[in-house]
């Protein structure tokens, strides 16, 4: 069985994600993004890779999910860039989804991914498939790590050290009730302006989108897929 491979350009459409210092859009930055991982994976026979958008089109959140478990997906990844108040804010962390946050910032991060106010996140009780929980939860953080710590690798050998701020947790919608193994990336900050500077280059983005292929390929080889 091939590995299924979805991935999720976050936002699109009249959804213009978080917008830089000099108004670089985030779902412009991660539409190229997964489309370099599409063709990247795509060189490999042992994928299937399909994409939730492949335009500037607006999806709901629950619709990505969706869209994963109709194909069977094994994998699937949302791509994002993150933003902060803090303009000094930057690096790279990838999440799973989880009821809580271990800290405000992700939580507020979560809230502006998901498109609600911190305080309706708060509220929100989540009823999760337990069938799923346990052993994709697991299989979810290993692929979070190995792609966030894949993605800092790759800047960095290019870019200089790449911020690495590790694997996290935070109640992300577009994970909910995603029946495979699902991480959500935050590939720098877009907020920050020589991270803005940065992913308006083409050869960053593709550094960005080599960590992701590595994590998928080492997955696919080592997970528990199928």
């Amino acid at each position: 069985h091939r590995v299924r491979v979805m991935i999720d350009p976050g936002h699109g459409g009249k959804d213009p994600g978080a917008v830089g210092p000099s108004g670089l859009q985030e779902k412009d930055v991660v539409l190229a993004i997964g489309r370099l991982v599409r063709d990247r994976l795509a060189r490999y026979e042992e994928y299937e890779i399909r994409m939730t958008r492949d335009g500037d089109v607006y999806i709901p959140l629950e619709e990505r999910t969706a869209m994963a478990n109709r194909n069977r997906a094994d994998v699937f990844v949302s791509l994002h860039i993150n933003a902060s108040r803090n303009r000094k804010a930057k690096g790279t962390s990838t999440f799973v989804f989880s009821r809580g946050a271990s800290n405000m910032e992700d939580l507020e991060l979560a809230a502006r991914e998901n498109g609600v106010p911190v305080a309706r996140l708060k509220g929100v009780k989540f009823i999760i498939d337990d069938m799923f929980t346990g052993a994709r939860k697991n299989e979810s953080l290993r692929l979070a790590k190995t792609m966030n710590d894949a993605i800092c690798r790759s800047i960095s050998t290019r870019f200089g050290r790449q911020e690495n701020l590790g694997l996290k947790q935070a109640p992300f919608f577009v994970l909910v009730g995603a029946r495979m193994t699902s991480v959500l990336v935050e590939a720098s900050f877009i907020s920050n302006a020589r991270e803005e500077a940065l992913l308006r280059n083409p050869a960053y983005l593709e550094r960005i989108a080599d960590g992701v292929v590595e994590a998928v390929r080492y997955y696919g080889q080592n997970g528990n897929v199928g």
